[in-house]
């Protein structure tokens, strides 16, 4: 760890005095608006999750973007004056924990269904992406060309909407101008073919921009502060690039008119990767082309982009490309980031493991934000450590198994103040997830063991490694509860979904290798050859880390998915694979040894080859020469140890994989959480000694 200077100074944007430089930048949270069982406005949920971070030392957060329109419902309902009040208990809330507020204000614009019905609102009648996960998609139709009364009504809305924030006594406002939205898709060449005032010139695109900066100010004062979003690099062909994105940034920035800009990249409905970039993504990706903008400024800057440290943030700072840097998905993972390693407990900070399977995949999939490894997140009210009961009589438990779920389950059972045990059979701890590290790009993602590791020590966990749970064990340590997290193992009888009454000849051969062997095993010499063939029929992460692991040790590689394409199943639905998907896709497609075959199974194999068939024109087959045979498949639950609890007339209870061969990280962390939880409940049952 670096020494931190710069990201302890205080920052002041306008009146507005920040006690240090670290903020939140905005992101949905579906805990307000028109999702299903949210607040319309900001209720207990939305406070407590800002509550959390305000507690936890950042010290500026932007609230997730509220839309200003009647044809842009979304997030904190700021069309009448009752969000007012809402705002003053958010405020009176939040201001005696030393956090500031912004609100954001937008329409989407082509990247969502317009509320009152038909396609979105945009500049030019150009095809909407359809990625935009809203309540009423209806993406990919052309997109309404907003006229000059509707645009009228549109600044009119930002005015009002920034006029009930003020009031509020909520710090400030932020215009979003970013990511293909409605006023961003005015600036971008690409989606602004408008031949009136509002088309052609740069000064032209920029009209609505000016206007609403303009109308705004008028509402708020020159004594409020007015930031606005841009994006550079928007990965749209003629769209806002680096040199377009200076040349607006400096154009608005020298109106006078604004406080601050706060920068991002990408277009949410034509490019969302690069809005969102997890495990791939280099950490602080978007400095190299945004410090051109923030440094031809003067104004006051913000920049985001997959800053997961303060080490990253301090970097940043320190060289000048910012004032202020965003943490997002990192404050996620761990509201308290900040404040702990202001104290010196940087050990205990749980880090983002850039997964994106909860906080995107989540979202876009119609749910709350979540986190894969902090099962408090989008439940503040309820999940959080501080509302672990604590244990009137304590009970000696024992955690069969050092994998995601057992580590969980160990830590939340010792913060509740029973005596625990935790035994693997393994040398190492971290189950599954340590797989993970086999392949580069994605080996970040075994991080949170090391988090894990340090909080059992530091709650006094008796870790036993290299230890199997048999039944002299079990009378040995006599426990009063077992949590089983032994996890799962793979198949080995070559099952495929796709066909499960298809037999494949030649699966017993000794070429064949689940996917454990291949990622434990490469570093140790485990002989692959120079070709293997992958079939995954899990479409998620195992069969990429797989593939990526292979072909760093230049193995050419036929991945065969019975998906679609490279993982199918990942969170999210159709936009989020194209978060966390697409970028593995594009990174595997680079690569000159690796082949696909969607929706495809294996038929037969022999020796030196396998013969690939397509599920939709099964005819149609294709024999690849291969060395090696790898397959990811849907894993058996290893359960023997809940048996063995059983006869010693212990209760047992499964988390994990053990449930059900699940091999899904979130699925781990929650049953090993909510599993620990209950264990008040035996307490409660135990008879006195």
């Amino acid at each position: 760890m670096s020494e931190l200077t710069k990201v302890w100074e205080p920052f002041q944007i306008k009146n507005v005095e920040l006690r240090n430089r670290i903020v939140r930048t905005p992101h949905t949270t579906a805990l307000a608006g028109a999702w299903p069982g949210a607040d319309p406005g900001i209720g207990d949920a939305l406070i407590r999750f800002h509550e959390e971070r305000a507690k936890g030392g950042v010290a500026l957060t932007i609230i997730e973007a509220a839309g200003i329109h009647d044809s842009a419902r979304y997030g904190p309902d700021v069309l009448s004056d009752d969000i007012i009040s809402d705002y003053r208990r958010l405020v009176s809330r939040i201001a005696p924990l030393g956090m500031r507020l912004f609100q954001q204000l937008f329409h989407p614009g082509p990247h969502a269904a317009s509320t009152r019905g038909g396609p979105g609102w945009a500049a030019s009648e150009v095809p909407g992406a359809g990625a935009f996960h809203a309540p009423t998609d209806m993406g990919g139709m052309l997109s309404h060309s907003v006229t000059a009364e509707e645009i009228e009504e549109v600044i009119a809305g930002f005015a009002a909407a920034a006029r009930r924030v003020r009031e509020g006594g909520v710090d400030g406002v932020e215009i979003h101008g970013a990511h293909g939205y409605l006023l961003h898709s005015f600036m971008s060449r690409a989606t602004n073919v408008r031949t009136d005032q509002y088309g052609g010139s740069l000064d032209n695109r920029l009209r609505i921009v000016r206007d609403v900066i303009a109308a705004v100010r008028r509402e708020v004062g020159d004594d409020y502060v007015v930031g606005i979003r841009l994006s550079t690099e928007d990965g749209v062909e003629n769209g806002t690039d680096t040199p377009e994105c200076v040349k607006i940034a400096t154009a608005l920035a020298g109106d006078g008119q604004l406080d601050y800009v706060s920068m991002s990249s990408g277009n949410s409905g034509y490019q969302p990767a690069r809005v969102f970039d997890g495990a791939i993504a280099p950490h602080a990706y978007e400095v190299p082309f945004n410090r051109q903008v923030t440094r031809a400024i003067e104004l006051p800057t913000i920049l985001a982009g997959r800053f997961l440290s303060l080490d990253d943030a301090e970097r940043v700072l320190a060289d000048g490309d910012a004032d202020l840097v965003s943490m997002v998905r990192a404050l996620i993972a761990d509201p308290q980031h900040v404040r702990k390693v202001k104290e010196g407990r940087s050990g205990e900070v749980r880090p983002c493991i850039g997964c994106s399977q909860a906080c995107i995949g989540g979202l876009l999939g119609g749910g709350l934000v979540q986190c894969t490894v902090n099962v408090s997140v989008g439940h503040e009210l309820t999940l959080t450590d501080e509302t672990i009961e604590i244990a009137e009589q304590p009970l000696r438990v024992l955690i069969v198994g050092g994998g995601p779920a057992g580590l969980e389950a160990a830590r939340v059972a010792a913060l509740a103040g029973h005596h625990v045990v935790l035994h693997e059979r393994d040398s190492e701890l971290g189950g599954q997830l340590r797989r993970a590290r086999a392949n580069a790009a994605r080996a970040e993602t075994a991080s949170v063991v090391d988090y894990w590791r340090a909080e059992l020590e530091r709650l006094a966990v008796t870790v036993s490694l290299n230890s199997e749970v048999d039944a002299a064990a079990l009378a040995r340590i006599a426990p009063d509860a077992v949590i089983v997290a032994t996890g799962s193992r793979p198949r080995r009888d070559g099952f495929q979904s796709m066909v499960p009454g298809n037999s494949i000849g030649g699966f017993e051969a000794d070429r064949v290798l689940t996917s454990w062997e291949v990622l434990e095993g490469l570093e140790s010499g485990t002989s692959v050859g120079t070709s293997a063939v992958v079939y995954d029929d899990l479409c998620h992460y195992e069969a990429i880390d797989v593939a990526e692991a292979l072909l760093a040790k230049d193995v050419a590689v036929a991945f065969v998915t019975r998906g679609h394409t490279v993982g199918s199943q990942l969170e999210g639905g159709g936009m989020g694979w194209e978060v966390l998907g697409q970028p593995h896709l594009a990174h595997l497609l680079r690569q000159s040894k690796f082949s696909l075959y969607p929706r495809s199974y294996l038929e037969s194999m022999d020796r030196a080859s396998v013969m690939i068939a397509s599920q939709d024109a099964p005819e149609r087959s294709t024999r690849v020469e291969a060395d090696t045979m790898v397959m990811v498949s849907r894993n058996l639950p290893e359960q023997s140890v809940a048996g063995l609890a059983e006869e010693y007339g212990v209760p047992a209870s499964l988390v994990g994989d053990a449930v059900h061969g699940a091999k899904l990280l979130r699925f781990a962390v929650s049953t090993g959480n909510a599993t620990a939880r209950s264990l008040h409940l035996r307490c409660e049952e135990k008879p006195d000694d």
